[in-house]
């Protein structure tokens, strides 16, 4: 690289680069002028196509970076509903297997987990338990509250479940046997 140094071009001074750079015009051997700034008197210099170019895709990189943030959102929304979901679909199993061994076997007091008709290959997500008190089955485990509405609407909103809030089933108001922890899904089943 050269050195820089100042040309005065009538009025106006530029920054040329004396980098013996040279190009012929009509036969003569002159040097190569580029602008490095732009001219004292507030000029700007010329813009290029590039320049232009670059706003857009700034543009389109911004947009694609909020639609891979909210692709990303969105689907840990969704697995969060399949889990309420499925723990749902796992309570309503538990409480029908009870339901069918309480309809089936009249004058029990308890219900053995053992002797349930459960599906082939069902395993519990939670503790499930079922507890005779007072002649009612009261089928019950730990469930959040959002995990107590997926169990409600998959039951058809009916006011024999709910969750358990000071020994009384919310929303509806039951009474439920004392010795069920606060906080608990609780499903109520008419014995024979």
């Amino acid at each position: 690289m050269g050195i820089h140094h100042r040309q005065w071009d009538g009025n106006r001074p530029r920054f040329h680069r004396d980098d013996r750079s040279v190009h012929r015009r009509n036969g003569k051997h002159h040097r190569l002028q580029v602008p490095l700034t732009p001219s004292l008197r507030g000029g700007h210099p010329p813009r290029n196509a590039t320049g232009r170019l670059m706003y857009p895709l700034a543009i389109i990189a911004i947009l694609l970076g909020l639609l891979a943030t909210f692709s990303f959102v969105e689907p840990q929304a969704s697995l969060r509903n399949h889990s309420e979901r499925a723990l749902a679909v796992n309570f309503c199993i538990y409480r029908t297997a009870v339901s069918d061994y309480v309809r089936t076997h009249p004058d029990i007091a308890s219900v053995p987990a053992n002797a349930l008709e459960l599906p082939t290959g069902y395993r519990s997500i939670r503790n499930w338990q079922a507890k005779i008190s007072g002649g009612y089955c009261y089928v019950y485990g730990e469930a959040s509250q959002d995990e107590v509405f997926a169990i409600r609407e998959l039951m058809g909103n009916s006011v024999l479940i709910g969750r358990n809030v000071n020994s009384r089933l919310s929303p509806s108001g039951i009474a439920v046997a004392a010795s069920i922890p606060a906080g608990n899904v609780v499903s109520i089943v008419s014995l024979p």
